[in-house]
């Protein structure tokens, strides 16, 4: 299992290997990822700020109740804070699992506490245009 907090670009491969056990026959993963159009407006880059002395214990929380819900073998939460260029991911969350049901319903569960708990904010640093 491995949760982190991470300034620097999320490596994907990196996330998805650390979720995979000898006998694991599926990994799902969920990739956020910073988009030029928000909804709202044209955008540049998104920033996020984070509570960096919770936000740690936040997604061991997520973990933790995650592998306690849905029948998994192991997880894998990376989220990002400061400035993210357009197309870069903003977290990757993998999961590995006999059952891909079992591995789908733990990632979406996983993706909601992040949107409902995890302690960031996120800013739209706007387009110039």
């Amino acid at each position: 299992m491995a949760t982190a907090i991470v300034s620097d670009k999320i490596d994907l491969e990196k996330v998805v290997t650390m979720a995979q056990v000898d006998d694991t026959k599926h990994v799902i993963v969920a990739v956020g990822r910073s988009a030029r159009f928000s909804g709202k407006q044209d955008v540049q880059s998104v920033f996020y700020e984070t509570y960096e002395d919770l936000a740690p214990t936040v997604l061991e929380n997520i973990e933790r109740d995650t592998s306690e819900r849905f029948r998994i073998n192991r997880i894998s939460i990376f989220h990002r804070f400061g400035k993210i260029p357009l197309g870069e991911s903003t977290y990757v969350v993998a999961v590995s699992a006999a059952r891909h049901e079992d591995a789908f319903q733990a990632c979406k569960f996983i993706v909601d506490g992040l949107n409902s708990d995890l302690p960031v904010w996120k800013y739209e640093i706007p387009s110039k245009s």
